[in-house]
């Protein structure tokens, strides 16, 4: 009990982890008495999934954060890579080759954002607004706005896999977390 108390004292209640914690278990036993099926191990492996794909974009978000800067063009960057890898593997391209070059698609998208912001003297709020509508509409027309079908099941895998009935997506988080 000595220790307990030794604990509770330790806790720094105005810490906004801990709002976020106790906000996070009583949401949880909030949907679990609305929902006998959200407190199941399958459950929180989609929560988790969900959050890693979420937690990767957010690691570069937090740099440009840090430096008072925004980007709201990321989910269209990320829209036209998928596009230039689709579109090459379509073609027969070899993922091997598909996967780098969308990665330098996706660079020189973010490359074109800098240097509006740095050299074109543009506010980074306006270059984000304006380019993630432009980012956007380049990938619908490199797709014809059809949706492309990867059934490479070693690709499929790579987003799929399971290490220790944990997302790999999880694992890959902590990495760029790291």
């Amino acid at each position: 009990m000595e220790k307990l108390t030794v604990m509770i004292k330790k806790i720094n209640w105005k810490s906004p982890i801990f709002s976020a914690v106790i906000t996070a278990i009583v949401l949880s036993v909030g949907f679990s008495m609305f929902n006998k099926n959200f407190l199941t191990i399958a459950n929180f492996t989609t929560i988790f999934l969900n959050a890693s794909i979420i937690g990767i974009f957010s690691t570069g978000m937090t740099m440009l954060l840090i430096g008072g800067n925004v980007d709201l063009t990321a989910a269209s960057t990320a829209a036209v890579c998928t596009m230039i890898m689709g579109l090459m593997w379509k073609a027969g391209i070899p993922f091997a080759l598909a996967i780098p070059c969308a990665i330098a698609g996706g660079a020189l998208l973010g490359l074109y954002n800098g240097i509006l912001v740095a050299k074109g003297q543009l506010p980074p709020l306006m270059v984000g607004v304006g380019n993630m509508l432009v980012f956007r509409s380049f990938a619908y027309a490199l797709s014809n706005n059809q949706t492309i079908t990867i059934t490479n099941t070693a690709f499929a895998a790579f987003g799929r896999k399971y290490v220790l009935g944990i997302p790999a997506s999880v694992y890959y988080m902590i990495v760029f977390f790291w």
